[in-house]
């Protein structure tokens, strides 16, 4: 990716673009709780998606953008994101949106129906109505000691991820080198955004083909969420990945494979 600052409205953010090679329009990346844009890197290096363009951008709070004075909603974040791809002068666009950022996803594609072709839930769920978590992991999450310390991190990470991360230590120097730099407000303004916000009484009216990516062992957003927006989106379909929760990072490759096979075909 190559990083640029810019200002919307005058909210500075960073913005991340890989240029692609294909005819195929650009695919916009919509980040997880308290993650900065080098937590995508292992996705976007990925080879199944080489010649794909991906923009993606800092939530403000978070990484390079700025944390705003006012807390924000759904609604105004898809707002911004819509701005930026004016800013960019991009038309239509492919949607991935991963666990908070799936929210995000759905949101735009039901403020922006025209400009959303395809539409990739990763992770996530209908909001505030829908199958709870793990309550001991969650709180976990619940605390920026997750997204500000390492050591912290990779511990959970291995209840999220599996052994796997705790034994691997290269998925745990990724985890040191992804680090995201979140704000305790920026960190608090993403978690009250969420705040009442569910999107099971309207998802149904979402007509883009949608495929819905989830991990069996996902203890954050157990796979039941993803079996309802099955049941709920008229136009989807689901892949089932044995995996934890931040698949995304740990298994990169086959994740994009996935996204290759559906935007393409």
């Amino acid at each position: 990716m190559q990083f640029s600052t810019i200002k919307i409205k005058g909210q500075s953010l960073r913005v991340g673009i890989k240029t692609g090679s294909n005819n195929k329009p650009p695919l916009l990346i919509f980040n997880g709780l308290g993650s900065s844009l080098e937590v995508l890197q292992p996705f976007v290096n990925s080879k199944a998606v080489e010649d794909f363009e991906i923009i993606a951008f800092d939530i403000p709070g978070t990484g390079g953008s700025p944390t705003p004075f006012f807390p924000y909603r759904f609604s105004s974040m898809a707002k911004l994101a819509n701005e930026i791809l004016d800013h960019f002068d991009y038309g239509e666009i492919d949607v991935l949106g991963v666990s908070w950022g799936g929210v995000l996803a759905q949101q735009f594609a039901k403020n922006y129906p025209d400009r959303c072709r395809n539409l990739i839930l990763a992770s996530t769920s209908t909001g505030a109505i829908s199958f709870p978590p793990s309550p001991t992991l969650w709180i976990k999450m619940m605390t920026p000691k997750f997204y500000r310390q390492t050591a912290y991190m990779v511990g959970v990470g291995a209840d999220l991820c599996g052994s796997l991360f705790r034994s691997d230590k290269k998925k745990a120097q990724q985890a040191e080198n992804n680090k995201s730099e979140i704000t305790l407000r920026g960190f608090y303004y993403q978690l009250m955004a969420c705040n009442g916000w569910t999107s099971v009484h309207w998802l149904h009216t979402l007509k883009h083909p949608t495929l819905i990516l989830a991990g069996e062992r996902d203890p954050i957003v157990p796979i039941s969420n993803s079996k309802l927006m099955k049941k709920l989106l008229p136009n989807s379909q689901i892949e089932i990945l044995k995996a934890g929760h931040l698949f995304l990072m740990t298994k990169a490759e086959l994740t994009a494979e996935h996204v290759r096979e559906f935007v393409l075909n």
